[in-house]
């Protein structure tokens, strides 16, 4: 199969595999009605001579598309190390805000 850039889109979709404890992805071409056509099955490796620029992206994905491959990862299970911190102090305020309001109503007897 022959992608052509202007009449397929690719898809990647993770999977996490618990018996390898590994992420899987599946990276598929789409034709222009969302229809599964063809996966991508090797990637290639080239010696950095065969590139214009070294810094030459192995890929990119639209701001959507990123945005919907760390939803996939999310969903499967994987969330950003930031996102445990956060989650975390998010539970602290929480907590300070009950013994705030907790003070609040019983020095000043509201019920």
């Amino acid at each position: 199969m022959t992608f052509d850039k202007y009449s397929h889109r690719l898809e990647i979709q993770p999977q996490y595999n618990a018996w390898s404890q590994s992420v899987e992805f599946y990276i598929l071409v789409l034709d222009h009605s969302g229809k599964p056509v063809g996966r991508v099955a090797d990637l290639i490796v080239k010696d950095f001579e065969t590139f214009a620029s070294p810094s030459d992206p192995s890929f990119s994905l639209q701001p959507q598309k990123a945005q919907e491959l760390a939803d996939r990862l999310w969903q499967a299970g994987f969330q950003p190390a930031a996102a445990n911190g956060s989650a975390g102090q998010l539970a602290a305020v929480n907590k300070h805000l009950e013994d705030m309001r907790t003070i609040a109503f019983s020095t000043l007897d509201i019920k």
